[in-house]
């Protein structure tokens, strides 16, 4: 009903809206003259972008092929990571790499939708909004060491939301909206959005980038379920064995499956 931009742009900013409140009411300090030009960089690449381009993808994909998609995102950190800040490049990663684009791959060709321009670019949607992700994650370990979490979450959300308000003319809602939706848009701006950065950004601070982004090996599992308690969508072989493919590459990309690990337990 309300289309791409403006559910990403609406979920950005009540995300934005109740982190303000809560900065309010406990009276912290966002650091915003030392970290608020990150802020918004990392905002728009985290948030901004790539909610556009889900809600856009999953106006034609299912929802549990989106969610393996989203699995995707350790691969683009750890790809991200090797090309623009030389981190070391080892054959388990390699392998990582190529096992993850081989679930793709898998998902994409024996998919059940129809084949044409539409679904590619769905597809392409997703895989470039995961891409983010991977930038983001990288940028936030890199700059934003150091910076208070509800600064970083409040940030890039309010960040986001000036972003796509420029677009916001090219996406039309479609329908007008009704109760559903409203409560839909806030459980998605409160929930997913609002809390989930919080922990988010004290992830990548704790862990690091790589490592935080292993909580999407959670997605597909969950987004199949749902999808099928919810949905309806029948769980295939293929969206299986393509799920598989993609959870064993991210585990080898950030170390989770290694070697050694792997001989001890056999």
């Amino acid at each position: 009903m309300l289309g791409a931009v403006w559910t990403a742009e609406f979920r950005v900013l009540l995300a934005g809206a109740v982190l303000v409140a809560v900065a309010f009411v406990t009276r912290s300090n966002l650091e915003w003259r030392r970290f608020g030009g990150w802020y918004a960089v990392i905002g728009v690449l985290n948030s901004g972008v790539p909610f556009a381009l889900i809600a856009f993808a999953q106006l034609r994909l299912t929802a549990s092929m989106a969610a393996i998609l989203n699995a995707t995102t350790p691969l683009w950190g750890a790809l991200i990571g090797v090309v623009l800040f030389r981190e070391a490049f080892t054959v388990w990663r390699g392998l990582g790499l190529l096992l993850g684009m081989g679930g793709v791959v898998v998902l994409v060709g024996w998919s059940p939708l129809e084949p044409g321009w539409m679904t590619t670019l769905s597809v392409l949607a997703m895989l470039t909004a995961t891409c983010c992700y991977g930038i983001a994650s990288n940028l936030t370990k890199r700059h934003l060491q150091g910076a208070p979490t509800l600064g970083a979450a409040t940030g890039s959300q309010l960040a986001s939301s000036l972003a796509l308000l420029p677009l916001m003319p090219l996406d039309l809602p479609r329908a007008a909206t009704d109760a559903t939706v409203i409560v839909c848009l806030l459980a998605l701006a409160v929930i997913c959005t609002a809390v989930a950065y919080l922990l988010y950004f004290r992830l990548i601070v704790e862990l690091g980038a790589t490592r935080a982004l292993t909580v999407t090996f959670l997605v597909p599992i969950f987004g199949t379920v749902w999808s099928a308690v919810f949905l309806g969508e029948v769980v295939t072989a293929t969206k299986l064995v393509a799920c598989a493919l993609i959870l064993c590459g991210a585990g080898f990309v950030t170390g989770i499956l290694k070697p050694a690990r792997i001989k001890l337990q056999g």
